[in-house]
């Protein structure tokens, strides 16, 4: 990779920066948008309550 100039977190750094351009075409190309948020707090509430209920502790409704 040193070749070309590339680092490691390169790639990161690229995905991180047209993130938002991203986001803009999609919401041009299918007139929706999405709640980021709410998807990031949905994916913590399934894994606490995978582990939760793995562990033998019950389910988890909600996560603060």
């Amino acid at each position: 990779m040193s070749d070309v100039g590339l680092k490691m977190h390169d790639a990161r750094l690229f995905m991180e920066e047209i993130d938002p351009i991203i986001w803009d075409v999609v919401l041009l190309a299918t007139w929706g948008s999405y709640d980021v948020s709410g998807f990031e707090n949905r994916d913590k509430l399934y894994v606490a309550d995978f582990w939760s209920r793995l562990q033998g502790k019950g389910p988890i409704k909600e996560i603060e």
